[in-house]
């Protein structure tokens, strides 16, 4: 494993891009935020470093990733995201049929500008109003914290992958659940698509 630092004021993603092909790395894994991560993009294809895989936050997992990495097309089709949500964009998932509606309703001039972020927002929302909810007109802060204890794999309506808020010690070795999205180019090289690639 390698590590690369950057100073986000003076970035020198050049540099980055050069020990990275010289290194041989082949998966990039970052917490940059969007700029960042398409300055890197470029960097790496003006150096002709290719990835198999360069792994993206959830908050940059957006249906403008075309325009974003335009001048990019090669770490482009390397970009993945990991997360514990459905993909934003599968709108056959009620969930994030549901989601996407709401959006489009509030904020028309939003419409297919939706993110993998927002939906995780959206889902964080309606565990919260399904807490609330359950204290009817008793509402406290001890009756939301009492269902949000008691839920053993709350699901968000299908929006997240099983979760909890039991607080206790990881064993040495545990298993965990999260989907994986890929970007690729459309056959026609025009807006490519996000798709689930793992789970």
């Amino acid at each position: 494993m390698r590590e690369e630092q950057a100073d986000l004021g003076l970035a020198n993603f050049d540099s980055i891009a050069v020990d990275i092909g010289g290194a041989k790395v082949d998966s990039v894994y970052d917490a940059l935020d969007d700029t960042g991560n398409e300055r890197l993009c470029q960097a790496l294809d003006a150096h002709h470093v290719k990835l198999k895989a360069k792994v993206t936050t959830t908050q940059g997992w957006t249906a403008t990733v075309a325009a974003n990495y335009k001048s990019s097309p090669t770490c482009r089709n390397s970009i993945y995201a990991t997360g514990n949500t459905q993909n934003y964009d599968d709108r056959s998932k009620p969930g994030v049929a549901a989601f996407q509606d709401a959006v489009n309703k509030v904020f028309p001039s939003h419409q297919n500008k939706t993110s993998e972020w927002e939906l995780e927002g959206w889902a964080s929302a309606q565990w919260l109003t399904d807490a609330m909810r359950s204290c009817g007109a008793q509402l406290t802060r001890k009756c939301v914290e009492s269902y949000l204890r008691g839920q053993k794999a709350y699901t968000g309506h299908g929006l997240l992958t099983a979760r909890n808020f039991v607080v206790k010690r990881p064993a040495p070795t545990q298993n965990n659940c999260l989907n994986v999205a890929r970007w690729q180019d459309s056959a026609d090289g025009g807006q490519g698509r996000l798709g689930l690639a793992g789970r």
